[in-house]
């Protein structure tokens, strides 16, 4: 393929990012208004935070692809939230890999929010797309391990030798002001959130219930 240039992706281009991810056709539907939104200030915010939370690849001065991410400073642990390429014609040509590569090549390096020293292990939740390349594969093709032996999504790449990873448990603790009612949680680094969100809830709506959803 023509040369894959990869770029850090700057605070100006932030849209740039957020619509590589929404096809041009939906773009002006309101969910996607609104998860656009809700990413720009999710974006903004980190940003401000840690100076950087994507890479882009660009052939002939087109952006191609993406990997996202965001640091966790307090597991000193760097989560990649998304790596995408949204064109049948660039998938299966090394933009994804020319992305990781070079995420993995700069986190190798000490950083400022990790008490200028590289992550432990890069981490990630391979979560599946109809019609692409199986995400958990690419991963383990590239190099990274299963943290938890029955769940083939959940994978780290240890970055200190000898280092594997373990997943915190959580537990939600249900709040008295949310009896009877149904929550959605989205993730707002993506624009798709608003999306699946809606459609949770007509979900929901179309079960007999005698709940309040939200």
């Amino acid at each position: 393929m023509e040369f894959c240039k990869i770029k850090e992706v700057e605070p100006e281009e932030a849209d740039s990012l957020i619509y590589l991810c929404i096809p041009p056709e939906r773009r002006d539907m309101p969910s996607f208004v609104k998860g656009a939104e809700v990413k720009r200030r999710w974006a903004e915010k980190c940003f401000e935070m840690f100076g950087g939370i994507a890479k882009m690849a660009y052939v002939d001065s087109k952006h191609v692809g993406l990997i996202q991410y965001q640091p966790k400073p307090e597991e000193r642990l760097l989560e990649i939230t998304c790596i995408f390429v949204p064109d049948t014609q660039n998938q299966r040509r090394g933009v994804g890999k020319a992305l990781l590569n070079a995420l993995i090549k700069d986190m190798e390096k000490p950083k400022p929010y990790f008490d200028n020293k590289p992550p432990l292990a890069l981490v990630t939740w391979a979560f599946g797309i109809p019609g692409y390349y199986p995400q958990n594969m690419f991963y383990l093709k590239m190099g990274f391990k299963k943290a938890v032996e029955s769940d083939p999504n959940l994978l780290y790449y240890p970055l200190k030798e000898g280092y594997a990873y373990q997943p915190k448990t959580g537990r939600f603790i249900p709040q008295a002001e949310d009896k009877d009612k149904a929550l959605i949680f989205y993730d707002p680094s993506c624009p798709f959130c608003m999306y699946f969100a809606e459609q949770i809830k007509a979900s929901i709506g179309e079960v007999p219930q005698t709940f309040q959803c939200e």
